[in-house]
């Protein structure tokens, strides 16, 4: 007659490599440690895009963003931005602006809010009508994109463009 202990022998004899348990619980930690390098590895070969620099620190960038904003304000600067899908044409209209504030050319900056790759900056000119400006955009706009314009560092307005024709560019109120 077999006894229990040698029923529970008999079992016993198979490899633990060979068992469904051991490789399931190693399996939740290997896979851990995968997803960790892979996400090590995305985050040092990608750079953060979100930030938007020009050579200087961010803090001195803001800063004079605030200043530009504020000059804006004083004077009343807005304007409305039109865009044609089909020619890519844009015709910019601008309120509130003295003629004595406007430089040679108004530069027109688009700013993709994750890929900073897909940034570009536009060079307006001036029209036969008043205060109208207009440029061509390199290539079609889909998604959203943040729209500043600026006068030489004198004074910036800015907008967002998410599938719009058109869109009013106005001083953000920002409080210190």
């Amino acid at each position: 007659m077999t006894s229990l202990a040698d029923t529970r022998n008999a079992q016993d004899t198979t490899p633990w490599f060979r068992q469904f348990w051991p490789w399931f619980v190693i399996s939740i930690p290997a896979a851990t440690v995968c997803a960790c390098v892979v996400t090590i590895t995305i985050a040092v070969t990608t750079a953060d895009a979100l930030v938007v620099e020009k050579g200087r620190g961010v803090d001195v960038q803001t800063d004079e963003f605030l200043r530009q904003e504020q000059r804006a304000r004083e004077l009343g600067v807005r304007a409305n931005l039109s865009v044609d899908s089909v020619s890519g044409a844009l015709i910019l209209v601008t309120e509130r602006l003295p003629v004595a504030t406007i430089g040679p050319t108004l530069h027109l900056e688009f700013a993709h809010p994750t890929m900073a790759d897909r940034d570009f900056s536009l060079a307006l000119t001036p029209t036969a009508e008043e205060n109208t400006h207009t440029a061509f955009l390199p290539s079609r706009l889909n998604g959203r994109w943040y729209v500043s314009l600026e006068q030489a560092g004198d004074w910036r307005i800015t907008g967002i463009l998410d599938g719009d024709s058109s869109i009013r560019l106005d001083a953000v109120s920002v409080g210190r």
